[in-house]
């Protein structure tokens, strides 16, 4: 792992998993897109995760800077968005990513880790977040089949719980919002392991475990 790119990089997380890296001094060498405009955290601005302007960026960008490791980070949980845009943001735009990371590892023989940031609402569907947590919970099994038909294709999930972010500032949880600085500190200690799925906080594992011997309980979460 020496050549990242972070896709979403203007979001609070990947903003400070990259000043956390940093301060590590690995000499990592990280890029990032992002919708934003350029800053410290944006290299490459797109207007449209959709469209084919983003796909060739991509690849571009895979191939000039001998990216090894991706990291979606790309969704969104707002209760304004509407359905579309919930589908677009949390399952389609990673797909897409995941599918162009693919073909082009298969291409050109090149070894790519994909790290997608998803969500313990993968695990803990219900009506009031069944677009959101369906969503992420597809791409979660797209990632895992799509590397087992791919010898250089690896992955790394993690299942987040709810932590302070702008999306979260007046979101109302039953279990407490932790610090965005616990969760980077979580990815940071597990990202160079491969073809893993990790919940952060560990916490929302033993609760996983609980609810599937009383899933009566899910209703009140």
């Amino acid at each position: 792992m020496k050549n990242l790119l972070f896709i979403g990089s203007n979001s609070d997380l990947a903003r400070d998993l990259k000043v956390y890296l940093n301060q590590k001094d690995y000499g990592l060498n990280i890029s990032g897109i992002s919708r934003a405009k350029k800053s410290l955290y944006v290299d490459y601005c797109i207007k449209n995760y959709l469209s084919n302007n983003f796909t060739t960026l991509l690849r571009n960008i895979l191939s000039n800077n001998n990216i090894d490791t991706v990291f979606i980070f790309n969704g969104s949980s707002d209760e304004n968005l509407s359905k579309d845009e919930l589908i677009n943001t949390n399952l389609i735009v990673p797909s897409n990513i995941v599918d162009i990371c693919n073909t082009f590892s298969l291409k050109t023989r090149r070894p790519i880790k994909i790290i997608f940031a998803s969500s313990v609402a993968s695990q803990f569907i219900k009506k009031s977040n069944y677009t959101y947590g369906l969503s992420k919970y597809f791409v979660e099994n797209y990632l895992i089949r799509t590397s087992t038909s791919n010898p250089y294709l690896s992955y790394l999930i993690y299942r987040l719980g709810p932590f302070n972010s702008k999306l979260t500032k007046n979101y109302k949880k039953k279990f407490a919002i932790v610090g965005i600085r616990l969760i980077t500190i979580g990815i940071y200690r597990k990202m160079f392991q491969i073809d893993s799925v990790y919940s952060i906080p560990s916490i929302w594992f033993l609760i996983n475990i609980i609810l599937n011997f009383f899933p009566f309980l899910k209703k009140r979460l």
